[in-house]
């Protein structure tokens, strides 16, 4: 999949979002760009990193700021798949990934829809932020349609997830359910769907 990059800086809508991944080495990705973009307010931030050095320096750059006496940052919890920090005024989580690890190309391309194929990255060289993106992502964000990645890493979560968005006003295309259907039958072991249930990067 070849990924649409552009300038951050022409989204209105990505403003405020360095704040999250200032001083790290993290990228945002995921669900947050469809709240952006469809005007809805921010609840969480998911920050992935390109390796598990890069993640360990977010946390502890995260706990100094938990640490001071004025932080509205407090860490709430610490599991297998990351480390989630709250920001008390705002009520926005921002959860820490270490269940992955890759480029930003890497990560958004195991995720389960296009309307959550989209990252902000601030590249290491003096390069602009730069917002990366699913070629059909702002179509699928507008028109509300839910198309699944037919690369799926887990599709007995995707299935779940698509039951999640469609609370959302989201709705599955014709050729994503056949896709999804016919994924589904294909995993067919229970105990392997049990476990696909808690399985997922959006």
């Amino acid at each position: 999949m070849k990924f649409t990059k552009k300038a951050a800086f022409n989204y209105a809508q990505l403003r405020g979002l360095q704040k999250y991944i200032k001083d790290t080495k993290g990228f945002i990705a995921g669900g947050c760009f469809k709240d952006l973009f469809l005007g809805k307010k921010l609840r969480d931030v998911d920050v992935f990193f390109q390796n598990e050095d890069d993640y360990n320096e977010a946390v502890q750059i995260y706990n100094h700021k938990c640490s001071r006496k004025e932080s509205k940052i407090k860490k709430i919890y610490t599991n297998d798949n990351c480390t989630g920090y709250r920001n008390s005024k705002t009520g926005i989580n921002i959860e820490l990934i270490k269940s992955i690890f890759g480029t930003p190309e890497e990560i958004i391309t195991q995720f389960d829809f296009t309307i959550v194929q989209a990252v902000y990255f601030n590249p290491p060289t003096d390069e602009e932020i730069q917002f990366i993106y699913h070629p059909d992502f702002f179509e699928h964000l507008t028109l509300r349609r839910l198309v699944v990645n037919p690369d799926m890493p887990k599709a007995v979560a995707t299935l779940n997830r698509a039951f999640k968005y469609a609370g959302y006003g989201f709705g599955l295309c014709r050729e994503s359910k056949i896709i999804l259907t016919q994924a589904v039958i294909e995993r067919g072991v229970v105990e392997d769907i049990n476990g696909d249930l808690y399985f997922g990067f959006d």
